[in-house]
């Protein structure tokens, strides 16, 4: 079909990403995500987490970053303020695939 000048085509909405809480206490939380084929979760921060990963099946394209130097305490001043531009390194950048 045709469309009008200012008619813009619309995008498919992205998969919904899934979450299963397995546990949750004071000191740590579990869970599983499920991505859809295609899923795509924006760049983001962790702040005081140390995470960790297993994938369970299929595959997954992983591009991680790190802070290059990890200077927010607390912030009273002293370091980088929270939000402010920060310089990053990849530290992951490939597919991985469940054994």
């Amino acid at each position: 079909g045709f469309r009008s000048r200012g008619e813009r085509r619309r995008l498919p909405a992205p998969p919904a990403l899934e979450y299963f809480k397995l546990h949750e206490s004071a000191t740590f939380s579990m869970g599983v995500f499920r991505f859809p084929t295609s899923a795509v979760i924006p760049l983001h921060n962790h702040p005081h987490m140390t995470v960790m990963s297993k994938l369970l099946y299929g595959k997954l394209h992983v591009r991680s970053f790190d802070w290059v130097h990890d200077d927010v305490t607390g912030w009273s001043g002293g370091g980088t303020a929270p939000g402010a531009p920060r310089l990053a390194r990849l530290v992951m950048d490939r597919e991985l695939e469940a054994p």
